[in-house]
């Protein structure tokens, strides 16, 4: 299931289908993410809110996506990857 974190229609789109096709999600692993260097000669604003936009609120986008069938469910774990 292909899609780009930071749209969080398609990111509840994802969770929609997998629920249909495969049933609860008991795990979800969230992953997604990107590094650029951004040293300081090279730095702008504009890198560094696509990497928090991917990052950060992608990851929330994620988060609110499994939500609400977790909660109705009553069950299931969310497990969130960082690194850089």
């Amino acid at each position: 299931y292909a899609g780009d974190v930071t749209d969080l229609a398609r990111m509840k789109d994802i969770v929609n289908q997998v629920e249909q096709n495969i049933g609860s999600i008991h795990l979800a692993i969230l992953n997604a993410g990107t590094y650029k260097a951004d040293p300081l000669p090279v730095f702008t604003a504009a890198n560094f809110a696509e990497q928090m936009n991917i990052n950060l609120i992608g990851t929330a986008n994620c988060v609110e996506a499994l939500r609400d069938s977790m909660i109705k469910n009553r069950a299931g774990h969310i497990a969130i990857v960082a690194s850089v």
